[in-house]
């Protein structure tokens, strides 16, 4: 890219058909924006974001994978849970990791809104999205209500029908929603948890703490929201309580 950015991508898979790579000037009939890397841009549908590049300025076919943070150094490498400082490896060490191409299966609950004040018995109305890269289809997205304890599925809605299961070309992500009730006995604070499944059925982990790592990326733990629960129609802020909890 113009501004100094320079990745790879493996070119068996810029050269097969269905793979869907393209390069992109316009948009919608129009121009591409400025915002959207006029005047051209690479998609690489199915990579990480940082793989569709913007503002092309050049692109080189080579032998080895570029040198660069983007690509060879720490930017999109993900290490073990133990290493708490870059200092502790090498950069011969991450060097010689793969850089992330595909994010694993991950969904996230966008309505309703973190901290929204809800009452026992209520319906609640639940969406959100999910998504799986290397073109792997979302077939399932579980939700629970109480803990996890228990789970049903969400309705799923896809892009477009030929997105579709074991088709390997399932590049976008689909909406799910689903109605629930919240529980009589729902405590204050009330987790509603989502976790989505694909088409070789890998699912999201539970804890995070496993997949924990120094640069922060690829949590994909199960999607949560936390809500407060108003009882008999009435809620106390944390403002308005005693000094003992009360």
């Amino acid at each position: 890219g113009i501004e100094d950015y320079h990745i790879s991508v493996p070119i068996r898979k810029i050269f097969q058909r269905d793979n869907d790579c393209t390069l992109a000037w316009m948009m919608n009939g129009e121009p591409l924006p400025r915002d959207h890397g006029y005047p051209l841009r690479v998609i690489i549908p199915g990579f990480v974001g940082a793989r569709s590049v913007k503002w092309i300025d050049r692109i080189v076919v080579t032998k080895e994978e570029t040198e660069g943070t983007h690509q060879r150094g720490i930017a999109y490498k993900q290490l073990g849970p133990n290493k708490k400082s870059l200092g502790s490896v090498t950069k011969e060490y991450i060097e010689s990791l793969p850089p992330i191409d595909h994010v694993p299966i991950t969904s996230a609950i966008t309505m309703p809104e973190p901290g929204t004040s809800v009452t026992p018995g209520q319906t609640l109305e639940l969406a959100g999205y999910a998504y799986a890269g290397a073109g792997l289809a979302v077939i399932r997205v579980d939700v629970s209500v109480d803990g996890g304890a228990t789970w049903d599925q969400a309705d799923i809605q896809r892009a477009d029908a030929s997105q579709g299961p074991r088709s390997l070309r399932a590049w976008a992500w689909v909406q799910w929603r689903y109605t629930a009730k919240v529980p009589d006995n729902a405590p204050d604070n009330f987790k509603v948890f989502a976790k989505a499944v694909d088409d070789q059925y890998n699912q999201q982990p539970h804890d995070p703490a496993p997949i924990w790592n120094l640069r922060g990326i690829l949590n994909t733990a199960w999607g949560q929201v936390q809500l407060k629960v108003a009882k008999d129609g009435l809620e106390i802020t944390d403002e308005a309580k005693s000094g003992d909890g009360t």
